[in-house]
């Protein structure tokens, strides 16, 4: 049976907590790619 109760909690900050978290993992995703591109683009200057 479906629970229809209203649910009086503050989850806000819940999710402002879990979308800053989130965007940090994504920044910390792209610095890592553009570390490893520029270690692809040094080696292939070294190799020349």
């Amino acid at each position: 049976m479906l629970d229809t109760r209203i649910v009086d909690q503050d989850v806000d900050a819940t999710e402002l907590r879990d979308r800053v978290f989130h965007h940090l993992l994504d920044l910390s995703r792209v610095a890592h790619i553009g570390i490893v591109n520029a270690d692809v683009e040094r080696g292939a200057m070294i190799s020349n």
